[in-house]
C-alpha cells in the first residue's frame, strides 16, 4: 500500500513538473517569437576576396544608416577618407593593443572589441538604425591561432590536434556576440587557397574557418580587365532572403581614362539581397 502510494505520488509530481515546464517554456518561447518580430536585421552578410578588390568599400556604401566598423583588418580607414569625407556617421575603431615591442596583446585586444560591442549595442538600444561591419575576420582567427601556438600560421593538423577548442572558444565567442546585435551585419575577409584531396590547389575559399554557416546572404569580390578599364566585380554567391539574385554579378567600380566610376551594388545598398 505504501509503495503504491509513493509511486502515484511520484507520477503526480511528475506530471506536476512537466506542466510547470512546458507553461515556462511557453513564456520563452513567446518572449523569442515577440523578440524575432521585432528584429529589425535580416543582413548578417559575409564578403570575400582578394585584397584590394572594394570589400570595405560595399560595406561602408550604405548613405541612410550610421555606420560602426571594428577595423581588425586595419585597412578600412583609407576608404573611409577617399569616399565618405571622413564623416563621422561612420565609426571605425581598431581594437588592437601592443606591446612597447610591437607584441599583440591578445586579452587587452580581444576586451577592446567587446567594449566595441557593447558601445554599438548601447546606441541599438537607444533606438539607432545602424550598420555594424566586422572588417578582418581573418585577422581576428590569427589572433586566436596565436594565443594557442605562439604563431599565426596553424601548420600541419596534427600540430593543433588538442588544440582547435583553445582557438575556436574566443573566435566564436566574439563573432557571436556581434552576430546578436539587432542590426544589419557585414562581416569581411581575404580569400586564402583551397586545396584539394592530394594537396593541389583548386581554387580559393573564404579565410573565416565556419563563420559563414553563420551568415544569411555571402557575396565574393575580384579585380578584372576590360580593354584599358580595371573593373572590380562583385557576385552574390548565396542568399537565404532573396535566391532570386543568387549568382548575380554587378560591375561595382571602374577606374580607367582618368576616370573613377562607383556603382557598388544597389541591391545590397536597399536591403534587398
Amino acid at each position: 500500500m505504501g509503495l503504491t502510494s509513493n509511486t502515484n505520488k511520484k507520477a503526480i509530481d511528475e506530471g506536476m513538473s512537466q506542466n510547470a515546464r512546458v507553461i515556462a517554456f511557453r513564456d520563452k518561447l513567446a518572449k523569442q517569437t515577440e523578440g524575432r518580430l521585432a528584429r529589425s536585421n535580416r543582413l548578417i552578410c559575409g564578403v570575400w576576396g582578394e585584397p584590394k578588390t572594394v570589400k570595405s568599400g560595399l560595406a561602408l556604401d550604405f548613405p541612410n544608416k550610421q555606420i560602426y566598423v571594428l577595423d581588425w583588418d586595419d585597412g578600412c580607414e583609407p576608404t573611409w577618407r577617399q569616399n565618405h569625407e571622413t564623416t563621422d556617421r561612420i565609426t571605425l575603431w581598431n581594437p588592437e593593443v601592443r606591446n612597447k615591442n610591437g607584441e599583440l596583446d591578445i586579452q587587452k585586444s580581444e576586451a577592446n572589441s567587446e567594449d566595441f560591442v557593447l558601445f554599438v549595442k548601447s546606441k541599438i538600444e537607444e533606438g539607432e538604425d545602424c550598420l555594424f561591419v566586422f572588417d578582418g575576420v581573418d585577422k581576428w582567427l590569427d589572433c586566436c591561432t596565436l594565443n594557442v601556438t605562439g604563431s599565426s600560421k596553424i601548420g600541419k593538423p596534427q600540430k593543433m590536434k588538442f588544440e582547435w577548442g583553445k582557438r575556436n572558444a574566443p573566435f566564436y565567442s566574439l563573432l557571436m556576440m556581434c552576430k546578436n546585435l539587432n542590426c544589419d551585419q557585414i562581416y569581411i575577409t581575404h580569400a586564402k587557397a583551397d586545396y584539394g584531396a592530394t594537396g593541389e590547389v583548386i581554387g580559393q575559399k573564404p579565410n573565416w574557418h565556419n563563420w559563414g554557416d553563420y551568415l544569411y546572404q555571402i557575396i565574393t569580390t575580384r579585380r578584372t580587365r576590360k580593354k584599358n578599364d580595371v573593373v572590380y566585380k562583385a557576385e552574390l554567391l548565396s542568399s537565404k532572403t532573396n535566391t532570386e539574385l543568387v549568382g548575380k554579378s554587378w560591375e561595382t567600380l571602374t577606374v580607367g581614362s582618368g576616370k573613377v566610376s562607383w556603382e557598388g551594388m544597389p541591391e545590397l545598398r536597399e536591403g534587398l539581397i
